[in-house]
């Protein structure tokens, strides 16, 4: 899996679901470079919870297993 063909694959809801499961607040979804391998991409979530426990380490996507690194404490933009 490349960067480019991950990114277009998180903007799937169905994916996005697998990776937030339940949770409901604000978050932000990118790709990131896989903090152990930087040569793999990796899925970076950003949730305002605290714990982020909820959150898998790795999902599927595409047939292939991607790592997923979240960020907690999160907080949405506002508009001006």
């Amino acid at each position: 899996m490349d960067f480019e063909r991950l990114a277009e694959h998180i903007q799937k809801a169905e994916v996005q679901r697998r990776i937030l499961g339940s949770y409901s607040g604000p978050y932000s979804l990118g790709v990131t470079a896989d903090p152990e391998d930087a040569q793999q991409p990796a899925i970076s979530v950003r949730v305002a919870a605290t714990d982020t426990s909820s959150i898998p380490k790795t999902v599927t996507v595409d047939g292939q297993e991607v790592k997923v690194v979240s960020h907690p404490d999160f907080t949405a933009p506002k508009p001006f």
